[in-house]
């Protein structure tokens, strides 16, 4: 009975980064315009600065290289494709930026679902992988999609910078990892619960209606805004 109630919870996880999304741009639709100056950067100007990565930071140059040696070549043609084609989409929005930093949290909760899917029980993880056609079906192939969306992430948030000003050191895209650093310590606990069998989850509404609350404030944070430096969040 555990077993079956752990495998209804993580498919509800899966569902619900696609549910927050769709939550964060409903709410966008309806809130006040943000306001920014949009320069003529493209995303493949982004793109090239990571592959030279001689204007990164020490930080991002560390992370570029450990990510190429995972990446090959047809998935970067990939991810660069895939990129142009959120980047057309946005430029027609009304709100292109907002469009952006939700790509960008909906990469965040993807790396957060799937790096906890890499922490279950190999049974576990068989089970779910066998259930949910979303996921990728063996570690190998979870950790590649993972620098993929990491990768992809960071390009994304470049381009944000070069394109809207939108990227400052502890910034709202801080503050959302933090907070979806706290979401996977949640999951975490619930999951580890579930596996001894008790499948409650005493705070679940009350973290969902805070995060979506924080979504929407951070889609209203003026780029280049900066948050006082949040404290780590241990494992």
């Amino acid at each position: 009975m555990a077993l079956e109630s752990l495998l209804i919870i993580i498919v509800i996880a899966i569902g619900l980064v696609a549910v927050g999304a769709a939550a964060a741009l409903a709410w966008a639709a309806r809130r006040r315009r943000l306001t920014y100056t949009i320069s003529d950067a493209t995303v493949e100007d982004a793109w090239d600065r990571w592959m030279d990565g001689g204007q990164l930071s020490d930080a991002e140059r560390l992370l570029r290289g450990a990510l190429l040696e995972l990446l090959d070549q047809p998935t970067l043609v990939a991810v660069r494709t895939d990129l142009e084609r959120l980047a057309a989409e946005t430029i027609g929005k009304a709100q292109p930026l907002t469009a952006v930093r939700e790509e960008l949290m909906a990469s965040v909760d993807r790396r957060m679902l799937n790096t906890e899917i890499l922490r279950l029980p190999e049974e576990i993880k068989v089970r779910v992988r066998a259930q949910s056609t979303e996921l990728h079906q063996t570690d190998g192939e979870t950790r590649r999609y993972i620098a993929a969306n990491e990768w992809r992430l960071h390009v994304l948030r470049e381009y944000a910078a070069l394109r809207y000003g939108d990227k400052a050191s502890n910034d709202w895209f801080a503050v959302y990892e933090r907070a979806a650093q706290l979401k996977q310590r949640n999951l975490r606990a619930i999951l580890e619960r579930a596996l001894s069998g008790d499948t409650s989850d005493p705070h679940g509404a009350q973290f969902a209606l805070v995060e979506g609350e924080l979504r929407q404030r951070l889609l209203k944070v003026p780029p280049g805004m900066r948050f006082r430096n949040p404290a780590p969040v241990s494992d």
